[in-house]
């Protein structure tokens, strides 16, 4: 899957989340195409452009929002390896310091629990941790989106889809 169409209203736009560089494109009105993860050859007659500033009304905003988490779900992988993988970038700072709602307390008991078994998936690490994986992520991943700041999230999560 290379995009994720959020967005199409009875407006003559539709809005993309490229998954390869995650930036936000748009194109006319894809007919017939249901919200959701979208093969690039299924777009390939229409002329996506990325957006330079991000002008959505609420209902675009919302839609975004939402899909989102399908985003976090899809790239179940990648998650796991920030959750398993993460370390100390200085004394002081963690990479999981980085990540949303992540408090000082919750970073550590994310790096106890992993150190007696690592996790093996998304409900694994709620599960084990509280820590609302999706929930959180996927907020994180809007607010850089929206703002195109901090793109710590954005950054890590960038896929080799071809």
């Amino acid at each position: 899957m290379n995009y994720l169409l959020f967005s199409s209203s009875n407006k003559k736009i539709s809005y993309f989340l490229n998954l390869r560089n995650f930036q936000i494109m748009k194109s006319s009105l894809v007919a017939g195409v249901p919200l959701g993860f979208v093969e690039k050859t299924v777009l390939e007659k229409y002329k996506l452009s990325y957006l330079k500033f991000l002008n959505f009304d609420e209902e675009d905003k919302s839609s975004l929002k939402k899909s989102l988490e399908n985003v976090i779900i899809f790239l179940q992988e990648k998650v796991l390896k920030i959750f398993n993988c993460s370390e100390f970038i200085n004394v002081k700072m963690h990479q999981l310091d980085l990540l949303e709602k992540i408090s000082q307390k919750m970073r550590n008991t994310i790096i106890q629990v992993r150190s007696e078994q690592k996790f093996s998936s998304l409900a694994d690490i709620h599960q084990r941790t509280k820590y609302k994986v999706e929930e959180n992520l996927s907020l994180q991943l809007y607010e850089e989106l929206i703002n195109n700041s901090n793109n710590f999230l954005r950054s890590f999560l960038k896929t080799d889809i071809k």
